[in-house]
């Protein structure tokens, strides 16, 4: 069986609400903002989010000669009797 290393892309969404003090209703959006970066509402994204899109990309991963970068399945090196690498082979 083959290996393959798999890309997996998850788009989620979540909405909900979170009654702010503040002086205006920028200062009430950076303050949301602020608490949803420092964690605040992790519980409330949890509760809420849905999976909007998802993406899979699978590409097989492919173990090449360290000798001549071919794919293994693909490798003409020829090898001595000391298990070296013959470069030029002579007919």
């Amino acid at each position: 069986m083959k290996e393959y290393e798999v890309t997996i892309t998850i788009f989620r969404e979540s909405c909900f609400t979170d009654t702010i003090e503040a002086e205006s209703e920028v200062d009430a959006e950076d303050v949301a903002q602020q608490r949803y970066w420092d964690d605040e509402y992790s519980m409330e994204t949890r509760n809420t989010s849905e999976t909007v899109d998802e993406t899979y990309i699978a590409e097989e991963i492919i173990e090449e000669c360290p000798e001549c970068g071919e794919p293994e399945d693909e490798c003409i090196c020829v090898y001595d009797v000391d298990g070296n690498v013959i470069y030029d082979e002579e007919d």
